[in-house]
């Protein structure tokens, strides 16, 4: 809503808490669904934070945007249908594939046939440990630089 200019290219979403809303653009079906970003500190207001099901004629990807770990958990993504979806590529942030122990919602919450680290850290910021995601997510897809690609297969 706080977007304008942009008529037929940007679509307001509300997704209530602990549901799905469902948008159909263009015959891409997009699911958005509520995941927490964090408690913020008193004073501050909240930040919405959407988890978002993409499917493209048979493909199916999810998003999880910028989340809390602490506020999501399996039982919410089961929930919400999440390990039922088959899905085929999950973006997760990086640095929770790269845990010793990758937190429940990422074992037993989503279930992807393949893991895509998102939200990796820029440059400056400390790498993620490569070796330590492809030994929790073997067939996980690791970019290393911008503009890196990878084909679906």
């Amino acid at each position: 809503d706080q977007v304008s200019g942009f008529q037929g290219r940007v679509f307001p979403i509300r997704a209530d808490e602990g549901k799905r809303t469902v948008l159909e653009v263009n015959g891409i079906r997009i699911q958005a669904m509520p995941l927490s970003h964090g408690i913020p500190p008193a004073g501050v207001p909240g930040i919405v934070n959407l988890g978002y099901l993409v499917t493209i004629g048979s493909v199916s990807f999810f998003h999880t945007g910028d989340i809390d770990p602490s506020q999501l958990t399996p039982e919410l993504l089961r929930a919400l249908g999440l390990p039922g979806e088959n899905v085929d590529f999950a973006f997760v942030p990086g640095f929770f594939l790269a845990m010793p122990e990758p937190p429940p919602f990422v074992t037993e919450g989503i279930r992807p046939r393949v893991f895509i680290a998102a939200h990796l850290p820029r440059a400056g910021q400390e790498p993620l440990d490569y070796a330590e995601i492809r030994r929790n997510f073997p067939t996980a897809v690791l970019f290393k630089s911008e503009l890196d690609s990878w084909t679906i297969k």
